[in-house]
């Protein structure tokens, strides 16, 4: 990898498959499950030991810092699962929605419900002094206290109408516990009396909200809580400290150059002086970092997009975990950030082969996805431009190089390196309302980017210089704006939201309202629009296809039988050949692929429901040179139908950093021989995982010397089946496929 600029900071991590087993042209997914799209809370009681728990009721563990999470408890009927608090490596507690308790003392191999009478709120904190004293609190419940171990519970602050968030304890008889609003602060001195505290003033700011998400408590008088922040109404972010055990709070005013409008959901003090913090927003992460004992919050250039909700860390080694199934690690106090997750569990916008080796894929949290050969394997890292990192909506690459990206909040970025590094050429804004959407680009220098410049305001952005200026054209069909397609530098089209579409014959010049025929009493979004002639075009959108033949001046209604998804992906191999994908996503949800073999004018419903389940939503669809479909979607979903996927090379990574090799024989049974190579010494893990994500096989956990490395992994306990083996190599991650056959 080369060209890194601090803007846009390569997460590597490559998930390389190797389909030889499997027969031609069937559908398979390339990319690994995800770990749950929402993780709640991060808990490291050691560097070693790490816990994670999120939504649907799941927990995960690390037994090595991070490099690997094993999913190790789910039951979707819990609720989420955002609090975890451990005494040791063996006992501990995990709480959640609807009074939920867990405890566990053997790890988290086993987990027993703990009794909480008359308790049917959310726990959100959870504290131990020891084997038998213990805390919780419950939100719009109170706080209450164990002096068992928590066999029984006694409630020591009623608070039965008041949204409380956090607890921070500094010892058995100094304590704070905040919540959702500024009025509502207490402290103890002895963990029995709580005593509310006196409102801080904020600033002079107007607050909608008064929320402290969290609290951390650096000795029994020095407390800091961090909380709501909005770009709405300009709110900076909610930033308190007490010099007096919580008995009194200060609201901190922040530089205007260094304030942050989001909420901020995690904080933790390393000493007295040094403390970190984490968020984030639409708009991307958020983590600021203070030196002198929070009078100065300084945000940090970060490498990632998702919302944080939690941070643990151990002296200066921080993880965070967030949207996304997101989990980073930084070894020196937020200084560089190492991705450890597999796959982030992200929305996949956008799909895009540049060339026969060189792919893209792009969506939420800015995720971007990059495959160098051939789809074999994929790269994946967060879009941080301008210091954000909002969804990408659309990509468009004219060739290896050269591509633009459309964002959220209107941002509109360009890449002349392959992705590597990305510049703005259209601000974003701090306006949700506005977005840019689809894209259309003749050459590097002309082309046309759609939108929305308010609710329901179009808009229509054209360069004739590469994005250095732009033609805005605004409210000439009062509708957002959705994609865009020319045949040639004169004749294109526009579809938009709510049944609406232009056309021009002179280059953008004069945009004409297009007429929709035969479908009446609805006005469902046009999502996609290509052309297949000057003449011939086709659009889709929710559970609706139109076809033009005069270039988009009318359209006629194309009636499907069973078409019920809203569609979202639309490509053409050719004036005849093409085909559609989108996701009905109200239950029972249904995925669509559909194929036409006449120019749009009929469609057959393709979809293989054995591949394509009703976990996962796909969004759009893209040929490579071959002619083999591609399909991203959810969770970070990339799927295909090519029969030619084989051995990846290493290709995209450090060249001659390190390599990880296919493994031979392959298909095996019962044994199989892996081999790596590393240009440097450095920290390995090499582990073999079930399509879960579970750990089934701990190779390699060591420092070693660089060079060529073989292990043989011997899976006669294991049953027949696709698994993924992962190395790790100072942070980084290569990730392959082998198959067992018994």
């Amino acid at each position: 990898m080369k060209n890194l600029i601090r803007s846009v900071v390569f997460c590597v991590l490559v998930f390389a498959v190797s389909f030889s087993s499997l027969n031609a042209g069937e559908w398979k997914k390339v990319t690994p499950s995800p770990m749950e799209s929402l993780l709640y809370k991060i808990y490291f009681k050691n560097p070693a030991l790490g816990f994670a728990s999120g939504a649907n009721g799941v927990i995960y563990r690390t037994l090595n810092g991070g490099h690997d999470w094993t999913e190790i408890y789910r039951d979707p009927n819990a609720g989420d699962l955002g609090e975890i608090f451990f005494l040791n490596s063996t006992t501990g507690f995990v709480g959640g929605k609807g009074g939920r308790l867990l405890k566990t003392v053997d790890g988290g191999n086993s987990w027993a419900p703990v009794a909480l009478n008359g308790v049917t709120t959310e726990i959100k904190s959870i504290y131990f002094l020891n084997d038998m004293t213990g805390w919780i609190l419950a939100s719009e419940y109170g706080i209450l206290m164990t002096n068992d171990g928590g066999a029984t519970w006694t409630t020591v602050k009623s608070l039965p109408t008041v949204k409380m968030d956090r607890l921070a304890f500094w010892d058995n008889t100094h304590a704070v516990a905040v919540g959702m609003s500024a009025t509502e602060l207490y402290y103890t001195t002895d963990g029995i009396n709580w005593t509310k505290s006196k409102a801080a003033p904020f600033g002079g700011f107007t607050y909608t909200k008064y929320e402290l998400k969290d609290v951390y408590a650096v000795d029994a008088n020095n407390i800091y809580g961090v909380g709501w922040g909005s770009l709405i109404g300009i709110q900076p972010t909610i930033l308190l400290k007490s010099s007096d055990g919580g008995a009194s709070w200060q609201f901190s005013v922040q530089e205007a150059s260094n304030r942050t409008y989001d909420n901020l959901n995690g904080v933790y003090f390393k000493d007295a002086l040094h403390g970190i913090a984490a968020g984030g927003g639409s708009r991307g992460s958020v983590i600021i970092r203070t030196s002198d004992g929070g009078q100065n919050w300084i945000p940090l250039e970060i490498p990632m997009g998702p919302t944080l909700y939690s941070l643990s860390a151990i002296g200066d080694e921080v993880w965070v975990a967030g949207s996304g199934g997101a989990i980073m690690y930084s070894p020196d106090f937020g200084n560089s950030w190492q991705q450890q997750m597999v796959v982030p569990n992200v929305s996949l916008n956008a799909i895009q082969f540049a060339s026969d080796k060189i792919a893209f894929a792009a969506g939420s949290d800015g995720s971007f996805f990059r495959s160098t050969d051939g789809g074999n394997s994929w790269s994946n890292k967060y879009l941080r431009i301008n210091h954000v990192s909002p969804d990408v909506q659309d990509i468009f690459f004219l060739n290896d190089k050269v591509g633009y990206a459309s964002f959220s909040y209107k941002m509109i970025a360009k890449t002349t390196d392959g992705g590597d590094s990305w510049k703005a050429v259209l601000a974003d804004t701090t306006d949700a309302a506005l977005a840019s959407y689809g894209i259309y680009f003749f050459n590097e220098l002309s082309g046309y980017v759609v939108g929305k410049s308010g609710s329901k305001i179009d808009a229509i952005y054209k360069t004739v210089d590469g994005g250095q200026s732009w033609e805005a054209k605004t409210g000439l069909l009062s509708a957002n704006l959705r994609d865009v397609a020319f045949c040639d530098e004169n004749r294109g089209i526009i579809v938009a939201e709510g049944l609406k579409g232009m056309y021009t014959a002179d280059g953008g010049k004069t945009w004409n309202p297009s007429k929709f025929n035969g479908l009446t009493g609805k006005t469902p979004n046009l999502m996609k629009v290509s052309f297949l002639s000057p003449s011939n075009a086709v659009a889709v959108g929710n559970t609706c296809i139109f076809k033009s033949s005069d270039g988009g001046a009318n359209w006629d209604y194309v009636a499907v039988d069973g078409l019920i998804e809203n569609l979202t992906g639309l490509t053409f191999q050719d004036a005849q050949k093409g085909w559609a994908v989108g996701t009905y996503i109200t239950t029972p949800k249904k995925l669509g692929i559909y194929q036409t073999n006449d120019g749009g004018s009929s469609w057959s419903y393709i979809t293989d429901t054995t591949v394509f389940t009703k976990n996962e939503t796909v969004y759009n669809v893209a040929l490579d040179k071959s002619g083999n479909l591609w399909i991203s979607g959810s969770k970070g979903a990339i799927f295909t139908n090519s029969s030619t996927l084989g051995v990846e090379t290493g290709r995209g990574q450090k060249p001659g950093a390190y390599a990880l090799m296919q493994n031979y024989p392959n298909p095996f049974n019962p044994s199989t021989v892996i081999e790596y190579k590393m240009a440097e010494n450095g920290f390995v893990h090499l582990g073999v995982y079930d399509p879960l994500g579970r750990l089934v096989g701990d190779l390699v956990n060591e420092y070693q010397s660089a060079g060529t490395h073989k292990v043989n992994f011997d899976a006669g306990r294991l049953s027949s089946g696709v698994y993924f083996y992962s190395l790790g190599v100072n942070g980084n991650l290569i990730t392959r496929k082998m198959s067992i056959v018994k």
